[in-house]
């Protein structure tokens, strides 16, 4: 099964066809269907799974954050039959390729925008207000304060960051249940957000530079690695475990350090895997 944001990160790039990254990204795009394509009764279809931030939004709201799913279901025939034709330069390939390219813009400047504030409340946090400080202490106060309460803090973010986007208000009773939650079944996320928030706390991550939001991925991806997300039922292996393959080395130290490092497999990893079963 694919997940929705590596389809649309692919995706962006055949907007351009003088993208450096063109040529490359219609292979992977094409290597991916090969590896997920599900018959749904009528056709080969590109099946996209959840994650545990979906998961949680329904259990906490009875919704469910569908907008990057959805986005990729209602492209996905177009992407199947430019990949079935062979044709990286299809009209309607392209057009779906702007749109997802200034989803994409929207959703990197979201994420560049939170951790901005994220930094700017820590700062907050470790300030005395009877006393000015200069930028470097108040950062050296904050790295104490997050210290301790990293990954709660982490946590907080993710569940306050889905209560947006359901257009809800949570409390502090309800706030607290749903921290709770979110380190149970979104370990690696929250480990990963730690991390993140960890670095801005001690200025090594600039969060106005285009490279560094491409952390955005790599956190969505981190939602696969859960105990709440499961296969599609329309596969045959419903109660298998989920393995997340990639060679991105800071989701598998999160992964390593939440303790689910078992399920997420480098490609090579992975294609080594597939020889001992097939």
């Amino acid at each position: 099964m694919a997940s929705p944001w590596v389809v649309l990160e692919l995706l962006q790039h055949l907007a351009d066809p003088e993208d450096p990254d063109f040529g490359f990204c219609w292979c992977a795009l094409s290597r991916l269907r090969e590896h997920t394509r599900m018959w749904d009764g009528s056709r080969a279809c590109i099946p996209f799974i959840g994650d545990a931030s979906e998961a949680l939004a329904y259990e906490w709201y009875g919704s469910r954050d569908r907008s990057a799913k959805e986005l990729c279901g209602q492209i996905e025939p177009i992407i199947a039959n430019a990949i079935d034709e062979g044709d990286p330069h299809a009209c309607e390939l392209a057009e779906c390729a702007v749109h997802v390219r200034e989803f994409v813009s929207t959703a990197k400047g979201s994420y560049g925008l939170g951790l901005k504030r994220g930094m700017e409340l820590l700062k907050t946090l470790a300030a005395d207000a009877n006393e000015p400080m200069a930028d470097r202490e108040r950062r050296r106060l904050a790295r104490g304060h997050y210290a301790t309460d990293g990954p709660d803090y982490a946590a907080e973010t993710i569940a306050l960051g889905i209560a947006r986007r359901a257009g809800r208000e949570v409390n502090c009773d309800q706030l607290a249940k749903q921290v709770s939650r979110t380190l149970e079944v979104a370990r690696v996320a929250v480990t990963f957000l730690d991390r993140e928030l960890r670095q801005l706390a001690d200025d090594q991550l600039d969060p106005t530079k285009p490279e560094n939001l491409n952390s955005l991925w790599d956190l969505q991806l981190c939602f696969l690695v859960s105990s709440a997300v499961r296969v599609d039922e329309r596969a045959l292996l419903n109660d298998a475990p989920l393995l997340l393959v990639t060679n991105e080395r800071r989701i598998r130290n999160a992964a390593t350090e939440a303790g689910h490092g078992d399920l997420v497999l480098t490609l090579n990893g992975f294609e080594a895997w597939l020889s001992t079963i097939c």
